[in-house]
């Protein structure tokens, strides 16, 4: 778990400290963890930091890889075989606009970074949009819009798509009319709801009675 102290905490079952991790600021995001080096023993722990870096870290705590993103991270990193290669990708936003995607050595998906036209807060999802079998990468931002890309980098057809306030959580993907696409719903900052399907918004945005 992250900290305003600016470390990454890893805990035993009985709650005692396994190990921390220090970076150079606060970490507002949550770390994901999954087996992203092939391999290697263990799953693999990545995080963003309001130091402007993405840590990669083995088991034990030890840093693997970090790579700068320029800005300050708020985003929660994903992590999904977005190129069908079959090892783990790491998707994680940054608030100079940014979306970037690594490999798990570190290096940069090929048509990564994408850009989006405000900070991104919003922590990516990852999974098949448009019905074509391929998983895409979705996100909120402050524009405000919510960006929708291909495993190349490329936008998908149709988006982004508007909203009417900043969106700041993770958007969700969810089956809803058991078609062979996904729906994304989020949340803006102005109470509203929406549900997209494919290129469409298939319902009204929903006004919540708190953002």
């Amino acid at each position: 778990v992250g900290s305003y102290d600016h470390y990454l905490y890893a805990f035993n079952n009985d709650g005692s400290l396994r190990w921390r991790f220090g970076t150079g600021d606060t970490i507002l995001g949550t770390p994901a963890v999954a087996d992203i080096l092939p391999g290697t023993a263990g799953l693999e722990i990545v995080i963003g930091s309001s130091d402007s870096f993405a840590y990669l870290l083995d088991k034990d705590g030890n840093l693997v890889w970090q790579r700068g993103t320029g800005w300050f991270i708020r985003s929660s990193p994903a992590v999904a075989d977005i190129d069908g290669n079959g090892d783990l990708e790491i998707v994680l936003g940054s608030m100079n606009n940014a979306l970037f995607a690594w490999h798990h050595d570190g290096s940069l998906v090929a048509g990564w970074p994408v850009q989006a036209a405000a900070p991104i807060f919003s922590s990516p999802v990852i999974g098949d949009i448009d019905g074509d079998g391929a998983p895409e990468i979705a996100v909120g931002s402050d524009a405000p819009l919510i960006y929708a890309w291909e495993a190349n980098g490329s936008l998908v057809s149709g988006w982004p798509q508007s909203s009417s306030a900043a969106v700041k959580g993770s958007p969700l993907l969810i089956n809803l009319d058991s078609d062979a696409a996904l729906e994304l719903v989020a949340a803006d900052l102005n109470g509203e709801l929406h549900i997209f399907g494919g290129l469409f918004r298939i319902y009204l945005p929903v006004a919540l009675t708190r953002p």
